[in-house]
């Protein structure tokens, strides 16, 4: 994966003390798995306060989970495994998914303004009332073809 989010970098004796706000999320995302003290973070308003969302940025994988009425905005999700994933309700304004797998993905009513989908992978996806603007991106995006409407049953 060709992520830009500082997890190469060296973090060991780090200290992530007063960190707080949902843009210090980036940061600690390069941070976790190497040692630094995550003790003294505030990270009640960062994306890092999801396990679910935890796991994500740090494996690229969330194929079949839930972020429905989850605020992403702004993430890099560049090339990350998303089959079957639901997006429900959720805002990824602004966010990298190019070459992201998105196949059977639900995306319902989900805010994608200046979201980046360039050579996504749409197949199968589930698509209805999604926010899209011309600031959108599809350049390259590879689609045989998409299920609407969905029908959300509990």
């Amino acid at each position: 994966m060709s992520r830009d989010s500082g997890i190469n970098s060296n973090y060991t004796d780090s200290s992530a003390s007063g960190m707080g706000g949902a843009k210090s999320g980036a940061l600690v995302v390069g941070i976790i798995g190497t040692g630094a003290l995550l003790d003294l973070a505030c990270l009640r308003t960062t994306y890092l306060q999801n396990a679910k969302l935890r796991y994500l940025l740090i494996t690229g994988k969330g194929q079949n989970k839930n972020f429905n009425r989850q605020g992403l905005q702004g993430i890099n999700l560049q090339e990350f495994e998303l089959t079957g994933a639901s997006f429900v309700d959720a805002d990824l304004s602004q966010v990298n998914l190019q070459e992201t797998k998105l196949f059977e993905a639900k995306l319902v009513r989900t805010n994608l303004d200046q979201a980046n989908l360039s050579n996504a992978r749409l197949t199968g996806a589930y698509i209805e009332n999604w926010g899209i603007t011309r600031k959108t991106r599809f350049d390259g995006v590879r689609c045989e073809y998409v299920i609407s409407p969905f029908s959300l049953k509990t």
